[in-house]
C-alpha cells in the first residue's frame, strides 16, 4: 500500500477543515505573507517516493481529491498557499524534520523546503485519515498547526 499525506478530503466528498468543522489549523508567516486558514486537508495515496513515505496537503482553499490526482496540480490551483508534509516512516511519534520529516510551502515559483521543526503523528486509520500537527521553520518564519488528513487515493505530488 502506499502512503501520502495530503490536506484534504476524500474524492467521493467535501474537503475538511475549519469551515467544514474540521480540526485543520495553521498558523504563520511565509515570506511575510499569513498562512492562516486550511480549507482541505489530504493524504494522497500515490506519492513519488516509495512507500512507507507518506504525504499529506494542508491546502489554503476548498479543494478536491480530484483536483489534486492530476500532475503539476499546483499549478492549476492558482494563487493558493499549499504545505506538503511528507513523513519517511509513518508511525505515532514524534519526528524531526528533516531528518525523519519534511516540510515544503508550495505556492507559485516559491517552493523552500523547512530547515527545521517536529511532525508530531497523533492517529493513523489506514486508508481513512492521518492526523497529527506540526512546527517548520523556513529561513526564520514559522509554520505551526494541526491536521486530520483525509485519505486521496488518488491523490499525487504535483
Amino acid at each position: 500500500m502506499r502512503w501520502a499525506l495530503i490536506f484534504v478530503l476524500g474524492c467521493s466528498g467535501t474537503p475538511s477543515g475549519e469551515g467544514a468543522g474540521g480540526p485543520n489549523t495553521v498558523s504563520g508567516k511565509i515570506q511575510g505573507v499569513s498562512f492562516d486558514h486550511v480549507a482541505s486537508a489530504y493524504w494522497i495515496g500515490m506519492p513519488s517516493a516509495a512507500p512507507p513515505a507518506a504525504f499529506v496537503f494542508l491546502l489554503e482553499s476548498p479543494t478536491t481529491c480530484a483536483a489534486i490526482s492530476t500532475a503539476n496540480w499546483d499549478k492549476i490551483i492558482g494563487d493558493e498557499q499549499v504545505l506538503e508534509i511528507e513523513i519517511r516512516d509513518p508511525a505515532v511519534k514524534t519526528l524531526a524534520v528533516p531528518a525523519q520529516a519534511a516540510a515544503a510551502y508550495l505556492r507559485r515559483e516559491y517552493n523552500p523546503s523547512a530547515e527545521a521543526g517536529t511532525v508530531t503523528l497523533s492517529r493513523i486509520d489506514a486508508g481513512k485519515s492521518m492526523s497529527g500537527s506540526f512546527e517548520a521553520l523556513f529561513a526564520g518564519e514559522k509554520l505551526a498547526g494541526t491536521f486530520e488528513a483525509t485519505w486521496c487515493a488518488s491523490g499525487v505530488e504535483p
